[in-house]
């Protein structure tokens, strides 16, 4: 994705989060501070925080990382392995206070959340919910001061909303 950098110079930023050379959609950016542990360092320091892009391309989601404040992007790894490819909408990025980013999707109508924990090095796949399908689309996810996670879909059958909460960082869930 190329797009004209506002504010002065008229930057090009390329960031294929994706990355699967056709058309990418449904862009959700966000930052979030440098986990403790990581071996992530920004290099710019007026921006102090990761900036995460990510898109999907169909059916498959990516996202790409900037330790720069955004001037340039380098692509993360895979999100939500071993599916079969449904439709890779995500929800919108999160962050926590720790610094762990998350970003839910009901690809196949299971409700599932990755997370890195590391800066966007490596990413977790969850699911939040294996008795309550998701329709497939966008699973918000959303955390509290105390550190639990919420994440929100719609009920496949019943069109209503859903939610799960997880006080593991995402790695278990509960209604």
């Amino acid at each position: 994705h190329r797009c004209a950098h506002g504010g002065g110079g008229g930057k090009t930023v390329v960031a294929g989060a994706a990355n699967t050379g056709r058309v990418e959609d449904h862009p959700t950016i966000g930052a979030g501070r440098v986990p403790e542990g990581s071996t992530v360092v920004t290099t710019d320091p007026k921006y102090t925080k990761i900036v995460y892009w990510c898109t999907n391309a169909n059916a498959f989601s990516g996202c790409a990382t900037s330790l720069d404040g955004g001037a340039t992007f380098v692509q993360a790894p895979p999100l939500f392995l071993n599916k079969r490819p449904c439709s890779g909408a995500t929800g919108h990025l999160s962050a926590d206070s720790a610094g762990r980013v998350y970003l839910g999707s009901s690809s196949c109508g299971t409700p599932e959340v990755v997370v890195t924990e590391d800066g966007g090095v490596s990413w977790t796949q969850s699911v939040s919910s294996k008795t309550i399908a998701g329709y497939c689309h966008d699973v918000e996810v959303a955390s509290d001061s105390a550190g639990n996670l919420y994440a929100g879909w719609i009920h496949a059958k019943f069109s209503l909303p859903v939610r799960a909460v997880s006080s593991g960082h995402g790695q278990t869930w509960r209604p």
